[in-house]
């Protein structure tokens, strides 16, 4: 099993390190960053959280215009390499290289990978050496006769949205955009070679080659179907890898849980999150390929509503249907970019710490999510005005480990509600109730210590 080193590991290294003397004997050994002075006046962001502005920077209205470019031409069907030339696929390919050139102003690295020809964009960290790196991906074929608009055309417009808002800054980690080909070239996972998953197959064969280590890989695949009658927070699969337990919570399940945590914090909160043994799409998806080459951080972002998808893999597959949530499009995208962003945010020594604020109404709550790496102390304050307040505190289970009635407003100082010491790692719930007859506006502050290397010691 790989051994990860999370960002804040990162840091340590490679920014926190006094300077060395000339004439130390090691010769790797590594340099202070001038966090200071970006590259090509980009903003170089070190101790800033743009979860949120990175959240709000994706466009709904963008990401369907690169759905409708990108499947007017028809099918992308390819079964094995030598179909290629001359083909939609081969069309496909030079209109996705010239898009990922343009909307990331020339900043990204692409190269051509395989027999398969996948597209693999690097988008350079400014650390020095080698570290972790995040991946983001889709393929760009299709089943035969179908134009691939929900599949996979929604996923490659999420590697595109999210290249042209991230390229407009200097992150400490690379960033690679991917678009796998051949994944369809049977849909049945049995049939013989060449079968289905070619391209990512190269691709992964290529990271594991070159020692390329992923801290985490949200693969897109169709997600513009909602299941009928699914409730609010049951709209779209973040599927994780965790083996039957056996896989650290850090590998896999975290980074899931936090793309939910970030679609509770910034956006409508519509993210289930579903273990792969739950889940068959997931062995079905280009990350399968990955995990069969000891990558186990591996997310898979699927719709809900498979079983009610009259149109997935067939002709009617087109990005005008009237049953598709490009709603969710958008939030799926805005997601793996905000936990991208939260994750290379950190400064080192810091706690990790939040804030929210919001209103809710007599009889109703609001709800934060608060993923757990390691044993810790959830430290709770608020303050709030219009009415009294119920604060809760939910564990992984879903036991309740803290109660706190506050039968008075308290608008103008903060007020420590909970201590918590916590040891279970996993998602934790804080709800806010509205106990009184007004409205009621909460700012609560949280603040935690995280251990995502899995090292035993506090991050911070």
């Amino acid at each position: 099993m790989r051994k990860l080193r999370f960002i804040f590991v990162v840091f340590i290294l490679t920014l926190m390190i006094p300077q060395m003397a000339t004439t130390s004997s090691i010769a790797d050994e590594p340099q202070r960053v001038d966090t200071s002075v970006p590259t090509a006046r980009l903003p170089r962001v070190y101790d800033m959280d743009l979860g949120y502005e990175i959240y709000e920077m994706v466009d709904e209205d963008r990401y369907i215009e690169y759905i409708r470019e990108f499947t007017e031409n028809g099918e992308r069907h390819i079964y094995k390499y030598a179909d290629i030339p001359g083909s939609n696929n081969e069309l496909s390919r030079y209109w996705l290289v010239d898009k990922m050139t343009e909307v990331s102003n020339e900043r990204l690295e692409i190269e051509i990978l395989g027999n398969y020809l996948s597209i693999v964009g690097r988008l350079p960290g400014y650390l020095p050496g080698e570290h972790p790196v995040f991946v983001i991906s889709a393929h760009y074929d299709t089943m035969p006769l179908c134009p691939g608009a929900n599949d996979n055309g929604a996923g490659i417009a999420a590697v595109l949205e999210l290249l042209g808002i991230m390229s407009q800054y200097e992150w400490p980690l690379d960033i690679y955009f991917i678009a796998f080909n051949v994944a369809e070239a049977q849909y049945d996972i049995l049939t013989p070679p060449p079968g289905r998953l070619r391209g990512s197959e190269e691709v992964s064969i290529a990271f594991d080659d070159r020692a390329i280590e992923i801290l985490a890989h949200f693969d897109v695949g169709a997600i513009l179907r909602v299941a009928d009658h699914a409730p609010n927070d049951e709209r779209v699969y973040l599927a994780y890898y965790d083996e039957g337990g056996l896989v650290p919570y850090t590998q896999s399940q975290y980074w899931a849980e936090l793309g939910k945590t970030m679609s509770n914090w910034y956006g409508y909160d519509f993210v289930q999150t579903i273990p792969a043994r739950f889940f068959i799409e997931y062995y079905r998806a280009d990350i399968r390929k990955f995990l069969e080459r000891g990558y186990y951080n591996e997310i898979l972002a699927f719709e809900t509503g498979l079983a009610d998808d009259d149109a997935y893999q067939t002709a009617n597959d087109v990005w005008h249907r009237y049953d598709y949530s490009y709603r969710i499009g958008r939030e799926v995208t805005a997601l793996i970019g905000a936990s991208m962003a939260y994750s290379m945010s950190k400064a080192y020594g810091e706690a990790t710490r939040l804030t929210f604020q919001g209103v809710t109404y007599s009889g109703r709550s609001v709800r934060y999510f608060v993923p757990v790496t390691m044993a810790t102390r959830l430290n709770i304050t608020a303050r709030w005005f219009g009415a009294s307040a119920t604060f809760l505190v939910y564990a992984p289970s879903g036991a309740e480990i803290g109660s706190s009635i506050q039968a008075t407003t308290h608008p103008w100082n903060s007020t420590q509600i909970f201590s918590i010491p916590v040891t279970q790692k996993g998602l934790y719930r804080i709800e806010v109730w509205d106990t009184g007859e007004d409205s009621l506006g909460i700012e609560l502050e949280i603040d935690y210590e995280v251990d995502a290397n899995l090292n035993g010691v506090s991050d911070q």
